[in-house]
């Protein structure tokens, strides 16, 4: 029992990260716009 608890995790650990993978490759563009601008807006020009 605990085996195929154990096998049933791994496998839908490696499908939410897959779908992390796709969804970051698909948004790309608005993760750049929306996170890099605002670091720099946050911290000013002297930043971490």
């Amino acid at each position: 029992m605990y085996s195929f608890i154990l096998v049933v995790h791994i496998i839908l650990a490696v499908m939410i990260i897959g779908l992390v993978l796709v969804q970051q490759g698909k948004g790309a563009e608005a993760g750049a716009s929306f996170g890099g601008g605002g670091a720099a807006t946050v911290f000013g020009a002297s930043g971490a």
